[in-house]
């Protein structure tokens, strides 16, 4: 029998990295991660909600997103 990959435990993989992952961020981007990809709220919604500039949530999510590459690419070089 060929091993496949069990789609359920990559789905649990990928939540516990996510969850780890939110815990290191500071409290401004847990709200707009939340918002941007639980909520699917757009980056203008955000940004009045915390009352920055849209500009300001483009920066900071771009900035979260490369924090989590770099935290993948720290668990695939294992």
């Amino acid at each position: 029998m060929v091993g496949e990959e069990d789609e359920h435990f990559i789905n649990i993989e990928n939540k516990d990295f996510i969850k780890k992952n939110i815990e290191k961020l500071n409290e401004v981007e847990i709200k707009i991660v939340k918002a941007r990809f639980f909520d699917s709220k757009t980056q203008m919604q955000v940004a009045k909600e915390l009352g920055i500039s849209q500009m300001t949530v483009s920066r900071m999510e771009k900035k979260i997103i490369n924090k989590f590459k770099k935290e993948l690419k720290k668990i695939e070089a294992l």
